[in-house]
């Protein structure tokens, strides 16, 4: 069904509530003439926002003359859930996985056993209680700093960042330039964040602090980079922008004509 901005109404009508107000169906009108006549507009539609609720309440509709001057644009505007709320249910969150990723960690060990020798000094500790205590400390230390950076942030986006993980595919590889160590052209197959966009994100290698910008051209995300690893380490981040939260990393295959990798 399509929709129609109403400039007189100043709202976003369905072809049925066009029907219903106005008495005609607007799909069978001349553009001039739902212009001129009953100032309506066809609206470019976009994607409905796919929302996760701990961070958004909602979403409005926002409507702008597209430059054609016939129609009008479609955009979203998200409605964030309080700072606070949010920070509290990532956090619990971030503590129920930590306590799974414990309890992965203690295998089938007695969790009584594991207790009484953690009152122990490392050094003292038999296995596997010891290689156990030193996993679930890791957790305990990531965990921390986590809950830490997510009770710091001033935005709901921030939270989103700092507390949430990012996943999807890249189209990648290295050696469709001059040799391996020449990033190709790269682009998402997939983006999956709670707060981000893909555009708000850039890659980056750390072995030579090469920064590869986004830009929004299909199929070329990220322009191909030539030199940009130093012949040994072939790793790469996946950032956002405006922080340099690294979000992702994982090794550029080797693949001139390029491979979907997953993150």
């Amino acid at each position: 069904m399509s929709l129609y901005y109403s400039t007189q109404l100043a709202l976003a009508l369905t072809t049925q509530q066009v029907s219903n107000n106005f008495g005609f169906n607007p799909d069978t009108y001349y553009i001039d003439i739902l212009n001129d006549i009953y100032n309506l507009f066809p609206v470019n539609t976009i994607p409905t926002p796919v929302l996760d609720d701990r961070f958004y309440a909602g979403y409005v509709g926002v409507y702008t003359a597209n430059g054609d001057g016939n129609t009008y644009d479609q955009s979203f505007t998200l409605t964030e859930r309080p700072l606070a709320e949010t920070q509290a249910t990532i956090s619990t969150d971030l503590k129920s996985a930590a306590e799974a990723d414990a309890i992965v960690a203690l295998g089938n060990e007695s969790a009584t056993l594991f207790t009484s020798q953690s009152y122990l000094t490392v050094a003292n500790r038999l296995e596997p209680y010891k290689s156990i205590g030193t996993s679930i400390n890791a957790i305990a230390t990531a965990l921390d700093a986590q809950v830490t950076a997510v009770n710091a942030a001033t935005t709901v986006k921030e939270v989103g960042v700092v507390g949430t993980t990012l996943t999807g595919a890249l189209f990648t590889g290295r050696g469709s330039g001059l040799g391996p160590d020449d990033l190709n052209l790269s682009y998402y197959v997939t983006f999956n964040h709670s707060t981000l966009d893909q555009s708000e994100t850039e890659l980056f290698v750390p072995s030579t602090s090469t920064v590869i910008p986004y830009t929004d051209i299909v199929n070329n995300n990220f322009d191909s980079a030539g030199n940009c690893f130093n012949g040994v380490d072939y790793e790469i981040q996946i950032r956002e922008t405006s922080s340099s939260t690294v979000l992702a990393e994982f090794v550029v295959p080797l693949n001139a004509s390029g491979e979907t990798v997953t993150f």
